[in-house]
């Protein structure tokens, strides 16, 4: 296999650009948008309501009507009044445009009549009249040139550029031909943006594919098209990420905690010649539910804005007449007058088996980077440079890394016997090593948590037979075998004990209680207080189910305190009344009982996998370090913030809060810090901070921006930094797409290196000399796609820019559970020559993302490339894995402390 030394990267640098882009706006007025919220607020009986509910489905409409609308933006227009107005934009002088100004009244139109049937059609009339009135319209001039600054990313003088660039290039890909080396070609069709593109405009080849693999469906290639800024490097960049678009028959309803699905709809042009650059494409949200009654049952799809509305009547409507007459559009329909309603599938949704599978082929790649390279060179785009591959390696080792024997040189001409039986022997000889120093430093964790007699219980809450003995093999194939074992106690000869005990799981794996109230309570009392009534039953039930919960725990441990660890068999079948699903419940029990919970779910058949799984993270939840932190030159540390939306679990409510989390190595203990109320952090072994999230013991911060809130961010942060900073050298991991809107100065915008304002005050090197903080970023949306050209299936390491001396992207390493055969198929090409017996259009494409490192703050004397290397190889560092993650140690522990969160 031939090893990458450079990639090709899909981005262009905005270079020949004229000195200013044209756009005009129309924006809903302040007049009608207070009859809006009013109408809303009648309709609703809410006073307090965001622009998004106030306006929700007009953006769907307006994209029906008005296809050619550059994008839409909820915006104020910095007076204050009115709040966020709906704005939509428009590439070159459109203000005169009469027919464009009707088409957007009548659509205006259209949504008040769906959404408020019962005003009167005048009153409804006068509101979308807004659209023809010249005083909501505005010619913009966007000019292209950078802003002269400090900072490590280039900047526009306008903000309004990176819209409106992302506008300019999708104007000019739309009708474009993706052309790949077997002969077979596509159009590039553009969706209307129903919202800000920040995130991208998508363009999707047309027509799609019919499967030819082992799925049943329709597929084809989307190109997501944005404007990015990189550090370290000049001008603005356009990226195009592809991705694969799937369509087929909808089946099966949702719960109410999926997604929402998609119907996308190709429109061609009135005014057309009937080739396919006269489409446009826009979608609607909906959601299949399920209706009828037992034995007539059907599948119903409902539009997800007012779930009164049937989607597909809707579109009927809009379409008029009898072109979709008869369809039924919870299949596809092909070309019908030449209209295509596909119904968007996903596996967010349960679908499975998906037509085109996932992912890009390396040769369909580069096709289609070097299509796009025309129409975007005509733009003024320059396809951006390739980046090289960063040498050198920085060693990190732990007790968790498999030991890895090869022959000796001296051994070279031995017979095969004799070369595999030295092999045993020392994979034998430094496995003990290994088992030996695990057991170790296992010791030492549970001498931080207070465990000081070396002795760690496990309840094994089983309900299938067998799952002790299982649970005990796999135990010894992690810490080695023990010298004694008397089936309830595993003890080795260096101080460890493990202290097994097994019960029945009775009500923590048993559905929540139902609450219902009696026919003389639905009769005497009125709607509010029966909802009333009987939310306060709901919640008496289940703090008697929680109370029943703590009574069986405690009942197992018999009176032992301490830090325990908990494997729990619960049944998936609970999974399907999420109302009633006691998982969350019981995890909080048994953290406030002092035990460190692991789910099992079982059915008919479990694998075993899951056993060993869960015992590898007990030794994560424990906080085992998974490094030498004696042998790095600088002690792992790690930033973050945890944002968590309200949502329903089962046995109560979780609000929406947010609240930052902080990670350190010290003396060879992980610990994390965990905000008080007041911002302050508390530091604590990694254990006991789990049991306290998983309590819900933790100060929970606001969601807003407000100035008293970004303060007490800014309080644990600062607190944070300068105490990692008192012991010793250290790297300090921060993910830019969950801390920057907490932490300004890790923005690109704000990014300057070296200089770290936080609140009130600004670190410099000489304030924290300790101290390195290294960006990471691995959201996906604003990273650049690659490809590569040798032989190669799955590249990795880390690679830069030229020039960049602070920024490098890194690709882990293949993780197990990429198939050999997905692997492969990222050599074949999805569009090969007719006949060709290499078709395989539903194996998935399975690849690595590029995700950013960057060197924000560091010391005089340091060398950057030292830093670089340390956070990618920590990436392969884990007590769960035996592979790489996304995110380094100890950022990714302090992610899954955030997904512990249960109630608040």
């Amino acid at each position: 296999m031939s090893d990458v030394s450079t990639l090709h990267i899909s981005a262009w640098v905005a270079e020949r650009l004229p000195e200013t882009l044209l756009l005009t706006r129309f924006r809903v007025p302040v007049a009608m948008h207070d009859t809006l919220v009013q109408w809303c607020r009648e309709k609703t009986n809410r006073q307090e309501l965001p622009a998004s509910v106030i306006l929700s489905g007009l953006s769907e409409i307006l994209g029906f009507f008005v296809p050619e609308t550059a994008y839409m933006k909820l915006e104020n227009d910095g007076t204050g009044e009115g709040g966020a107005r709906l704005s939509l934009y428009y590439l070159h002088d459109r203000s005169a445009d009469v027919e464009l100004r009707t088409r957007i009244r009548t659509g205006i139109n259209v949504w008040l009549g769906i959404l408020y049937p019962v005003k009167a059609p005048e009153m409804r009339g006068a509101v979308a009249e807004s659209a023809l009135d010249d005083a909501n319209w505005r010619l913009i001039e966007v000019p292209t040139g950078l802003a002269q600054h400090r900072g490590a990313c280039a900047l526009p003088a306008d903000p309004t550029l990176f819209d409106a660039l992302t506008a300019h290039a999708v104007d000019r890909l739309a009708g474009a031909t993706l052309q790949y080396r077997s002969g077979i070609t596509r159009t590039l069709v553009p969706h209307t943006p129903l919202s800000s593109p920040f995130n991208g405009i998508e363009l999707v080849a047309f027509p799609p594919r019919v499967d030819r693999g082992g799925g049943t469906g329709i597929w084809s290639e989307v190109v997501t098209v944005s404007a990015a800024n990189y550090p370290e490097r000049p001008g603005l960049h356009l990226i195009a990420k592809p991705s694969i678009r799937n369509w087929g028959s909808i089946r099966r309803y949702d719960l109410d905690t999926d997604p929402s699905r998609s119907l996308d709809v190709f429109i061609p042009s009135a005014d057309g010649n009937g080739d396919n650059t006269a489409y446009r494409h826009m979608s609607f949200a909906f959601r299949p539910k399920q209706v009828g009654e037992n034995g007539e049952r059907r599948v119903e799809a409902v539009w997800d804005c007012d779930r009164e509305q049937r989607a597909f009547d809707l579109l009927r409507r809009l379409v008029g007449g009898g072109r979709l007459a008869g369809a039924d559009l919870l299949n596809p329909v092909r070309g019908e007058e030449g209209m295509w309603v596909l119904p968007r599938l996903a596996p967010g949704n349960g679908d499975r088996n998906l037509a085109g599978g996932s992912g890009f082929a390396w040769p369909d790649r580069e096709d289609m980077a070097v299509s796009l390279d025309a129409p975007l060179e005509a733009a003024g785009f320059v396809r951006a440079a390739t980046m090289a591959r960063l040498k050198g390696q920085m060693p990190v080792k732990g007790p968790f890394m498999k030991s890895d024997v090869s022959v000796p040189t001296r051994m070279k001409d031995a017979p095969d016997e004799e070369k595999k039986a030295w092999k045993d022997g020392e994979f034998a000889r430094k496995e003990a090593l290994r088992f030996s120093e695990l057991r170790r430093v296992l010791r030492c964790t549970l001498d931080a948590v207070g465990n000081t007699d070396g002795a760690l219980d496990l309840l094994i809450f089983a309900q299938r037979n067998g799952t002790k003995d299982l649970v005990r093999a796999h135990i010894a194939t992690l810490l080695g075998t023990p010298d004694t074992d008397d089936g309830n106690s595993m003890r080795w000869a260096d101080g460890l004990t493990l202290n097994i005990a097994v019960a029945p799981p009775g009500p923590l794996a048993e559905q929540l209680p139902y609450v219902d109230l009696t026919d003389d309570e639905k009769e005497r009392l009125n709607q509010k207080q029966q909802i009333e009534v009987r939310k306060a039953k709901q919640k008496e039930a289940h703090e008697d189910a929680a109370r029943q919960m703590a009574a069986r725990i405690r009942g197992v441990r018999n009176g032992r305190t301490g830090v325990a660890c908990a494997i729990l068999e619960m049944h998936e079948s609970l999974k399907e009344r999420p109302r009633r699903d006691p998982f969350a419940m019981a995890r909080r029990e048994l953290a406030k009982q002092g035990c460190l919970p692991q789910v099992v779910l079982i059915s008919d058949e479990v694998a075993d996998e899951k056993y060993l799984a869960s015992l590898k993270d007990w030794f994560r939840m424990l906080g085992v370090l998974p490094v030498f932190d004696d042998r790095l030159p600088m002690a792992p540390a790690a930033m973050t913030v945890i944002q968590r939306n309200e949502d329903m679990v089962g046995g109560g409510t979780q609000k929406a809060h947010a609240f930052p989390l902080a990670a350190r190595v010290r003396e060879g203990i992980l610990e994390c810090a965990i905000p008080e109320e007041n911002g302050e952090p508390t530091w604590m072994p990694y254990a006991k901070a789990a049991l306290r999230i998983l309590s819900g013991d933790y100060g929970k911060f606001a969601r807003n921006r407000q100035e008293e809130n970004q303060a007490k961010f800014a309080a644990f942060f600062s607190a944070v930094l300068e105490q990692i900073d008192r012991h010793g050298a250290a790297l300090v991991m921060a993910e830019m797409d969950q801390i920057a809107h907490r932490l300004p100065a890790l923005q690109n915008g704000k990014l300057v290196f070296d200089e770290l304002p936080i609140g009130n005050r600004i670190y410099r090197p000489a304030d924290l000399p300790n101290t390195r903080v290294v960006r990471t970023l691995t959201e996906p949306r604003k990273l650049p796609s690659y490809y590569h050209g040798v032989d190669n299936k799955w590249p990795s390491g880390l690679f830069t820019w030229p020039g960049a001396e602070r920024t490098a992207y890194g690709l882990k390493i293949k993780p197990p559970t990429v198939s050999v055969k997905s692997s492969f198929a990222s050599m074949i090409s999805r569009h090969l020559e007719p006949g060709s017996n290499n078709a395989a259009d539903d194996v998935p494409r399975v690849s690595a993302q590029l995700d950013e490192m960057c060197v924000a703050f560091k010391q005089p004397a340091d060398e950057a490339v030292e830093m670089l290397r340390m956070t990618h190889k920590l990436r392969n560092a884990h007590a769960q894995y035996d592979y790489g993650t996304r995110k380094p140690f100890p950022l990714h522990e302090l992610r899954l402390l955030g997904g512990a969160v249960t109630f608040s």
